[in-house]
């Protein structure tokens, strides 16, 4: 009896060690595996993750509900990321941004631009943003890894975007 309670005890550990989180909201459905745990935000459209395994934080937030022309998608991603990497500067005073990469599309159905940069900090961190501007909304994807390892940054970016599926308008 003793040991059938050790391998329950064993499976339910191995069990919750890879629980993760999952959200389901109108906008979006995020599922992390692993030990992503997730915190409180004081924003309600806006959810905050952490992994200490992986050193990284995740914020992902929706704001809306917009009204905006198919034609103004790309204009309002290029302003989402004017003041998102403005905002990257701020939350970091005195200390030295670079940024990488950035880029603005519009998808070949017209319905969702997006918008990415990366770039690094002083400290040692590592960031990406990924935006979608829809007629309807704007989904905000930040990741952020302790490390200088570009390589290392992108494979979880890559692991945590996979978990991500959001819906267009």
């Amino acid at each position: 009896m003793k040991r059938l309670s050790i391998l329950v005890g064993g499976l339910l550990l191995a069990m919750n060690a890879n629980a993760g989180v999952e959200i389901k909201h109108d906008e979006f459905v995020l599922t992390l595996g692993g030990d992503w745990v997730q915190f409180k935000s004081d924003e309600p459209e806006q959810f905050d993750f952490a992994s200490k395994e992986k050193k990284t934080s995740v914020v992902l937030s929706v704001v809306g509900p917009f009204n905006l022309p198919k034609e103004r998608l790309v204009d309002v991603a290029k302003k989402f990321a004017q003041i998102r990497q403005e905002a990257e500067q701020k939350s970091r005073p005195g200390e030295k941004i670079q940024f990488g990469d950035h880029w603005v599309e519009l998808k070949p159905s017209g319905d969702l631009a997006e918008v990415a940069y990366t770039g690094f900090d002083p400290s040692g961190t590592v960031f990406r943003f990924f935006g979608f501007v829809t007629e309807r909304k704007v989904l905000s994807f930040w990741v952020a890894t302790e490390t200088r390892d570009n390589d290392y940054s992108k494979k979880v970016f890559d692991e945590v975007f996979k978990g991500l599926k959001f819906y267009v308008p």
